[in-house]
């Protein structure tokens, strides 16, 4: 790095040029980057509830589906009012025809089969023919609502809302088929009902413009933050030119080389542009607060002032760097790939931030003006010269360098004090909860799930599992029907569950439709498979070729799930489990030789929360490791490496007992500061350790020289930590929830490292 730091000084033009080809070079990848917000991006890879779902979805066919809701204005006419009901089944139609979209298996009221207006050969709808006449209508109505999937898939109990099920063809945009759909909803904005889009599918779409926003939105506030901040702790132009040029090279390259990787722009990636634009300033701030110091001082010239400052601060800066790049690199062991990428970007991002230190720096230095670098004080013209600006720095009067055992007391009381916060820590997390409480999609889950059974899914696939060579169609036959009735019951009562659909209500459909007594369970075997047989005709219609295989081998059950997070869905898992697994029901699934397990929506997503939250507690131990390990390989003093951890590590058990005081659980992106807290976090005692060995050095006892550290890297450590600090609070204005709560984390992580080093660190120093 010496090296490095010479010749950039020496030759400045050249060591720009290449920077500037590189960054032009770079930068021209930049659009090919891709955004992908769906929810698979984030699935563990490896999980088998992930590779249950996804066998499940091609086994049944299942499509991603955009769910409408329908809903009457307030002081308007009810959907079960003879223009509500045209005016559903008109939009039915509307939907149907959307490109992108399966006409013939787009559900509603629209759907169910009326089987007092059919045969056997002729097949009629409830909305086909809606009667003028009011007794007519009513009659139509009470039919309806006498199919059990009504009142919680299709029509609302007060008949004020209606639910559109539309699913997408296979490989569609499902952005592209919304802006069909938004434009259709703006042509008929006005009418005498409204129509909104809500569900997984929907929330996943918006959630990438969300993103782009956010991106938009926050990384010209965290710019200007920064600047200010540099212009406050600096007091120079010079220094603040330095630091943002070396800033932007850093996010072109880190996002250029993204690009060429191929690595899409996720909901974990998107945080990364404010986080490196907060990370990479920080060494500068240690460097020209170092270099303003000495030019106080000794009166020095610009140029050899700045190299000797670089060859002071070459070991801390460097260790510094690999540290946090460690750090982030703890995320690279994750079953997320996204989180894997996460890692791996912002780690190089931080070794291409240390380079930059030890070239672009110099070589901007050698080149602006020396008055640039010259910092003002307020009531004073600013100077022209190079020359001291003022006394001595002020002492930073730490009450750990004062009070060194009351300061390692003090500490040791506030981790003793966060031990029941510890123990009431949750995992806990929503999808939907990343949005704007305010936000129409929000409203529309809201309304959705106060009139209907949910929008989430937890499926339970039941499978004969006695093999080719076994009984065929056993899900067609008398006792395999029986058993997805005896499953469906145990799912319905379980916590949270919202209702549950089975392959009996289509089967029993047609079975009126045929003349033959309502419930199939019932039927002998002769008569439920002419029921199967006519039923697989009219699969679509009915909806079994969704909930049953054409060879009978596998049936599931729905049970959709009202206002999911993980709380609830680990609830609702661990009721179908037990019931699964012991009791009378375990037993005759054994007997007859069926296997049974879950997948879908919630299993999906109790997997990822469950595999996320893991992964970074994991990574806690092994950032330790590996930052330990690397501060013992260069320093080759142990004593030395604990030093430099504690402090990091305390600040991330007083965050993380903090969370369990005020209820702020684990989630998706509230785990991922713990491990950045101990890479960041380490950075400050190191600069602390180095300079006291430097005063060590030179005589001076351990009390004197924890002073001397402690006040020779006061305006570096005091201000990177408020740049750290104030930057990752600018995450507390994104849109995306997860995004909010990670940038209090990491801003009140930073403050705590702060304070555990002033704290730990002098008595551990000077025993």
């Amino acid at each position: 790095m010496r090296l490095l730091s010479r010749i950039s000084a020496r030759h400045p033009i050249v060591c720009l040029a290449v920077v500037a080809i590189l960054t032009l070079g770079l930068g021209a990848a930049l659009p090919r980057l891709e955004l992908r917000t769906d929810g698979a991006a984030l699935h563990p890879s490896g999980d088998p509830a992930v590779e249950r779902t996804a066998r499940d979805r091609l086994l049944f066919q299942d499509p991603e589906e955009l769910i409408l809701l329908f809903t009457a204005r307030p002081g308007g006419s009810a959907l079960t009012s003879t223009s509500g009901l045209r005016n559903l089944a008109a939009a039915h139609e509307a939907v149907a025809g959307l490109p992108g979209v399966r006409a013939s298996e787009v559900r509603s009221a629209a759907t169910p089969i009326d089987v007092a207006a059919s045969g056997v050969g002729s097949l009629g709808t409830f909305l086909d023919q809606v009667p003028d006449d009011r007794a007519e209508r009513e009659a139509l109505v009470r039919r309806l609502r006498e199919l059990p999937w009504t009142d919680g898939l299709f029509l609302s109990a007060d008949g004020r809302a209606a639910a559109i099920y539309a699913p997408l063809e296979p490989g569609a945009d499902r952005r592209r088929v919304l802006e069909r759909l938004d434009r259709w909803l703006e042509a008929r904005d006005g009418g005498p009902f409204d129509l909104r889009v809500t569900g997984p599918v929907v929330a996943e779409a918006l959630l990438g413009e969300r993103i782009l926003e956010d991106l938009a939105r926050l990384v010209p506030i965290v710019v200007l933050v920064v600047a200010v901040l540099l212009l406050v702790c600096l007091r120079t132009a010079g220094g603040l030119l330095v630091a943002l040029s070396k800033t932007l090279v850093v996010l072109v390259w880190t996002g250029g080389l993204m690009a060429l990787a191929g690595i899409p722009i996720t909901l974990v990636t998107t945080i990364l542009p404010v986080l490196l634009l907060a990370l990479c300033v920080t060494d500068e701030v240690h460097v020209l607060a170092r270099l303003q110091a000495k030019l106080v001082r000794e009166s020095g010239e610009l140029h050899p002032a700045l190299l000797d400052t670089l060859d002071e601060l070459r070991r801390p800066v460097v260790y510094t760097s690999l540290s946090t790049a460690l750090g982030f690199l703890s995320f690279v062991s994750a079953s997320i790939v996204p989180l894997r990428h996460f890692g791996a970007l912002a780690a190089v991002g931080l070794v291409l931030a240390m380079l930059m230190t030890f070239t672009l720096t110099p070589a901007l230095v050698v080149l602006l003006p020396g008055s640039w670098f010259v910092p003002w004080r307020p009531g004073s013209s600013r100077t022209r010269a190079l020359r001291p600006t003022a006394a001595s720095p002020r002492v930073f009067g730490a009450f750990g360098t004062r009070h060194h055992t009351a300061g390692l007391v003090t500490g040791l009381l506030l981790l003793a004090a966060g031990v029941p916060g510890l123990l009431r820590l949750t995992v806990q997390d929503s999808w939907i909860e990343s949005f704007d409480p305010e936000a129409p999609l929000v409203q529309a889950e809201r309304d959705f799930n106060a009139a209907f059974w949910g929008t989430y899914r937890f499926d339970l696939v039941l499978t004969d599992s006695a093999g080719p060579s076994g009984r065929r169609e056993l899900f067609h036959r008398p006792e395999g029907v029986a058993l997805i009735e005896a499953v469906a019951r145990a799912s319905a009562s379980a916590p949270h569950a919202g209702g549950v659909v089975t392959p009996l209500e289509p089967l029993d459909t047609v079975a009126e439709l045929l003349g033959l007594s309502a419930g199939v369970s019932t039927l002998p075997a002769d008569a439920l498979q002419a029921v199967v047989q006519v039923a697989a005709e009219y699969a679509q219609q009915t909806g079994l070729d969704r909930l049953v295989t054409p060879d009978g081998r596998s049936a599931r059950v729905l049970v959709l799930v009202n206002s999911p997070d993980y709380q609830r869905a680990t609830a609702l898992a661990e009721h179908v489990e037990r019931a699964l697994r012991k009791g009378e029901l375990a037993q005759r699934l054994e007997d007859a030789g069926v296997s049974v397990h879950a997948s879908g929506d919630i299993p999906l997503a109790v997997a990822t929360v469950r595999a996320i939250v893991r992964n970074q507690l994991r990574s806690i131990a092994w950032t330790l490791v590996g930052v330990g390990l690397l501060l013992l390989v260069v320093s080759r003093k142990p004593w030395r490496t604990v030093v430099q951890l504690v402090p990091a590590a305390a600040a991330a058990w007083l965050v993380l007992a903090a969370m369990g005081y005020v209820g702020m659980p684990l989630g998706v992106a509230t785990s991922m500061f713990a491990a950045l807290t101990i890479g960041v976090g380490v950075d400050l005692a190191l600069h602390v350790t180095y300079a006291y060995e430097g005063a060590r050095v030179t005589g001076l006892e351990p009390s004197d020289a924890v002073r001397a550290a402690f006040e020779r890297t006061a305006a570096g450590r005091r201000w990177s930590t408020v740049v750290l600090a104030l930057g990752f609070l600018v995450l507390t204005a994104s849109a995306f929830g997860p995004s909010h709560d990670l940038g209090i984390l990491l801003s009140a992580a930073m403050l705590a490292s702060y304070l555990t080093t002033s704290l730990f660190v002098p008595r551990m120093l000077a025993p």
